[in-house]
């Protein structure tokens, strides 16, 4: 039966139990350059359809300045709290 077990300190593998031995089971690591090439197309998606989505809720807020200028600072510095996760995967293993 699989179980997971940790065998560098950020990266969890499959590990199938054998009466003698441990059989790693993983797929095939993901280049430095592929990963940044994935993550960068998925950052540029991603704000992409943020944008289109923070104008359309936008459209929806208050015209009052003060509520439209509370709303595009939330909204303007938010975009970069989804990023994160995908920022640090695509440094991860330089």
């Amino acid at each position: 039966m699989p179980y997971r077990a940790l065998v560098h300190p950020r990266r969890m593998v499959d590990v199938v139990r054998s009466r003698r031995r441990r059989v790693r089971v993983s797929g095939p690591a993901m280049s430095a350059r592929a990963r940044k090439a994935v993550g960068s197309l998925g950052i540029l998606l991603f704000v992409g359809f943020y944008a289109w989505l923070a104008a359309t809720v936008g459209d929806h807020v208050p015209k009052a300045w003060w509520a439209q200028l509370a709303y595009y600072v939330v909204a303007g510095t938010a975009w970069g709290l989804p990023v994160i996760p995908l920022i640090v995967w695509m440094n991860r293993g330089r």
